[in-house]
């Protein structure tokens, strides 16, 4: 975390939320948070107001671009245009139905 300029405080752990499906609760994923000095946080059972934002990105992930593609050609050309479309969601895609633009936009 360091050399990404992320100062690691003593007191408070970064927390990240996450659902208890197995690969957020296996031995490797504990071990990983334990070594970068972070806290899993774990969701209620049937809650996903508890992950709203995470539930959101990927339900909107799903119907503006995994569905609509269907099949990609191979497991390579998926990365690629899944990645393309996070980099969109992130930088480019207004963040609301009011038209907000995300702050690289408007900044332009």
């Amino acid at each position: 975390m360091k050399e990404q300029g992320i100062e690691k405080d003593h007191y408070i752990l970064p927390e990240l939320r996450v659902d208890r499906g197995s690969p957020n609760t296996s031995l490797v994923t504990k071990e990983f948070f334990d070594i970068i000095g972070a806290d899993l946080s774990f969701a209620r059972v049937r809650r996903p107001t508890d992950n709203a934002l995470t539930e959101r990105f990927f339900g909107t992930a799903k119907q503006e671009e995994i569905y609509i593609v269907g099949s990609y050609p191979d497991e390579r050309s998926a990365w690629e245009e899944i990645g393309s479309y996070i980099y969109t969601y992130n930088h480019e895609r207004p963040i609301s139905l009011y038209g907000i633009l995300p702050l690289p936009i408007y900044m332009r």
